[in-house]
């Protein structure tokens, strides 16, 4: 039997139980939140952590140059690293003071911004919480470098924990106001414990080529991560310009749920994220490079592919207990199946960071953002239902993904159309099509069913590699 001091010993083990509780309770508070608010005022909540999530990027990819820096320069005396990170810290320090600035333009302005989700009376909040969001995201990949994971995922408690809390005192619109307040409160207080706790001395600084240095980097990494997620959240702008605020309500419910279902998974490649590039950055050969790689995207595009086709057929049972949400159960179902199709190229996107191919996985990046744009658009004219927004963010998926493992098998020098499909993970997309056509067809458990055994069959080999290593890790763990 596994002992519970020997998991709260391994640092690593201690971090993923406190994510996975996080992510429970934040599962728990959106479930909550939604039932609470309902779908008209739900879709305005919406709304507002979209703009959240759009402002988020206001950093400049800051967190991200720093990160990958530090993990790719590990000889960096401590002094460079110091230095480094008080650009960083003074650079945020000067976009606080420009949202700031934007805030007061907001609030003393007459006109009424997006007034159907009644925008203008929350605009302050928003404003501070992105100013907090953008320094704690800073720390995060401070302690995340050093490998102080479990500092990281206490804070994570907090910010899950606090808010949970409002959840369960407030309805209606009091709900939204204390629960911007709240997520003010949390960010505060894990301020307070990184700065208090921080593995070096903290000090504002500027150096133009340390600045130059990580906004070179950070600025198409934030393009990279901005076109990623602009997949998914170009959508929800089309569902808030031009469907209702309810229609809005019920594609964020969706939404949220497709978001907190993968947390656990994405947790494990945040964690390895790192470690992965900097192996590859030390590889020469690119065919040890290529086997790591196809290794990566086995376990992690299982992983994904495992835990949506369980969601997937559990759906049924979130609705009875959410009954007035049940219009967004198809997107629900083909939100789950995108998130399964972006994750079979994060082998090649690490390996593309790697080896500084940045700048042209941006581009493609944005290529794929901009066609799901239009494919939404071109349904919003035709009047088609809200599902189909969806199914626009599926094919925008797919020709990511696609697009990506190009990118990352050119990086190998794999010029074989043969040799690149034998590596691509067709036999997962094929079972992912079978399941949308279900959807599509009105014929969801056929469509479940035959997928996943189309998939369970295709893949035995990796299922096994998968439950070996997780069998291995809990071993270790004794």
């Amino acid at each position: 039997m596994i002992r519970l001091k020997n998991l709260i010993n391994n640092q690593l083990i201690f971090f993923f139980i406190t994510k996975y509780a996080s992510y429970f309770i934040l599962f728990i508070r959106g479930i909550l939140i939604a039932k609470f608010l309902g779908p008209v005022l739900f879709g305005t909540w919406g709304f507002l952590t979209l703009v959240l999530q759009y402002l988020s990027y206001t950093n400049f990819g800051l967190q991200y140059s720093l990160n990958v820096e530090l993990a790719v320069n590990p000889h960096y005396s401590n002094n460079q690293k110091r230095e480094l990170i008080g650009n960083a810290l003074s650079i945020s320090f000067f976009v606080s003071l420009l949202l700031v600035l934007i805030s007061c333009f907001f609030v003393r302005s007459d006109i009424s911004y997006f007034s159907k989700f009644s925008f203008n009376q929350y605009v302050v909040y928003i404003t501070i919480i992105t100013i907090l969001n953008n320094f704690q995201q800073l720390f995060i990949n401070i302690y995340r470098v050093y490998d102080k994971l479990s500092r990281i995922s206490i804070n994570e408690l907090i910010n899950s924990t606090i808010p949970l809390i409002v959840a369960i005192l407030f309805q209606g619109t009091h709900l939204i106001l204390f629960l911007l307040f709240s997520i003010i409160i949390s960010y505060m207080i894990s301020l307070f414990i990184f700065i208090k706790n921080s593995p070096m001395t903290l000090k504002l600084s500027f150096n133009y080529q340390n600045s130059v240095t990580l906004l070179s980097i950070g600025i198409p990494l934030l393009i990279y991560n901005l076109s990623y997620y602009l997949i998914t959240i170009s959508s929800r702008t089309i569902i808030s310009l031009y469907y209702s605020v309810e229609v809005m309500g019920y594609y964020t419910f969706a939404n949220s749920l497709t978001t907190a279902s993968l947390l656990g998974i994405n947790a494990i490649g945040w964690v390895y994220f790192p470690k992965i590039i900097s192996k590859l950055k030390l590889l020469d050969s690119n065919l040890v490079a290529e086997k790591l790689v196809q290794q990566v995207n086995s376990l992690y595009g299982t992983s994904v592919f495992i835990i949506v086709f369980i969601l997937i057929s559990i759906i049924p049972i979130i609705f009875r207990f959410l009954p007035q949400y049940e219009m967004a159960s198809d997107t629900l179902r083909i939100l789950l199946l995108s998130q399964t199709i972006l994750s079979v190229s994060f082998g090649y996107n690490c390996l593309a960071i790697a080896r500084k191919k940045q700048i042209s996985v941006a581009l493609i990046s944005t290529s794929s953002m901009i066609i799901v744009i239009i494919i939404g658009l071109v349904i919003v004219g035709l009047n088609f239902n809200f599902v189909w927004v969806a199914i626009s963010v599926f094919i925008g998926s797919i020709i990511y993904s696609t697009l990506q493992s190009i990118i990352g098998s050119f990086s190998l020098e794999i010029h074989s159309y043969r040799r690149f499909f034998s590596l691509f993970p067709w036999k997962n997309i094929v079972s992912t099509f079978i399941i949308l056509l279900g959807i599509i067809s009105n014929k969801s458990l056929l469509g479940i069913f035959t997928g996943v055994i189309f998939f369970i069959i295709t893949n035995k080999t990796d299922i096994l590699n998968l439950l070996k290593l997780i069998n291995s890790q809990i071993i270790s763990s004794h």
